[in-house]
């Protein structure tokens, strides 16, 4: 469906002031590094925790409850340890593109053009945070042609 430059400085304008507010979006793209992260501290408090509690078992005389303690301790803390690794060792930026560019699309999916709108969106994912949409536009106008918007789809975001 072709579009006038009209309905495309408008559909330009409405991306860029999603973009300024996008603190529950924020949250969302982040939650799984997040809750790693939280689930592996949280597993080496309880490690620390099993082994403080092996140690007064073990003074206290109870040498098979110590050293079961102090087992369930290391596991736990190497699964704590491993959380916490994958979460530090990740590369993130391309999943939260992909979960920015999805998000944003469901909350300004009113759209009539789908492909613009989209196209749009991953422009703006890529961009500097200062940098809006229409200063872009503004600059080179050749790249919000439909096609050329429709190759940036195909591309490898």
């Amino acid at each position: 469906m072709p579009f006038t430059q009209g309905s495309l400085l408008k559909t330009i304008r409405r991306v860029d002031e999603q973009f300024k507010r996008p603190i529950w979006i924020w949250i969302r793209v982040y939650l799984a590094r997040i809750i790693l992260s939280a689930t592996g501290l949280f597993a080496v408090g309880i490690a620390y925790f099993l082994s403080r509690i092996g140690a007064e078992a073990a003074t206290a005389n109870l040498l098979e409850l110590s050293l079961a303690l102090d087992a369930n301790a290391s596991a736990v803390g190497a699964l704590g340890i491993a959380l916490f690794t994958l979460t530090l060792g990740r590369d993130w930026q391309d999943s939260e593109r992909r979960i920015t560019e999805r998000l944003h699309f469901k909350k300004l999916k009113s759209e009539e053009n789908k492909l613009v709108l989209r196209s749009l969106i991953r422009i703006k994912t890529r961009l500097p945070k200062e940098v809006t949409l229409e200063q872009v536009y503004n600059a080179n106008r050749e790249i919000f042609t439909e096609p050329e918007l429709a190759r940036m789809l195909t591309e490898r975001p």
